[in-house]
């Protein structure tokens, strides 16, 4: 699995992390997220499908096995959801419970973490965290750009 961000590479020229790494081929929906190293001790965990159901047993997975690598920073970014079509979707129940997981364990682990949101799904991602009280755990950005600065 090859990673075809929305935004160009800002990092270090790695290859994506795929099957075998940090998602395993016996994943439901592996292609759901892609993992990349974008910067020293950055890494992005890119939701390319609305991040819903089973598909978010893969982000937490692929998440919590980045910060296993003790990054300074991950990224999780919704930004190939642009295009969602209207009514779609981006993130459900399960995929706020995921989301919520992992900043827990960031925190736990002192690594950052930031959401990458494009304006165009922005809301639907406020109006899920809101409504499970979970905003505040989640440091919001529009691009990678913005994100990085902010990096701790």
């Amino acid at each position: 699995m090859r990673c075809d961000p929305a935004e160009p590479d800002e990092g270090s020229g790695d290859p994506p992390r795929g099957e075998g790494d940090a998602i395993g081929a016996a994943e439901p929906d592996e292609h759901a997220v892609c993992v990349r190293p974008v910067a020293a001790g950055v890494v992005v965990v890119a939701v390319r499908r609305p991040l819903t159901g089973k598909r978010a047993l893969v982000l937490r997975d692929a998440a919590l096995a980045e910060l296993g690598h003790n990054p300074r920073m991950v990224l999780v970014t919704f930004a190939t959801l642009a295009d969602a079509e209207d009514g779609v979707a981006v993130l459900d129940t399960a995929g706020v419970a995921a989301l919520i997981e992992v900043a827990h364990e960031a925190g736990d682990a002192d690594i950052g973490l930031c959401l990458v949101v494009p304006p165009a799904c922005g809301a639907a991602v406020a109006t899920a965290l809101n409504r499970a009280g979970a905003r505040e755990l989640f440091d919001i950005c529009p691009t990678i750009a913005a994100a990085l600065d902010t990096a701790p």
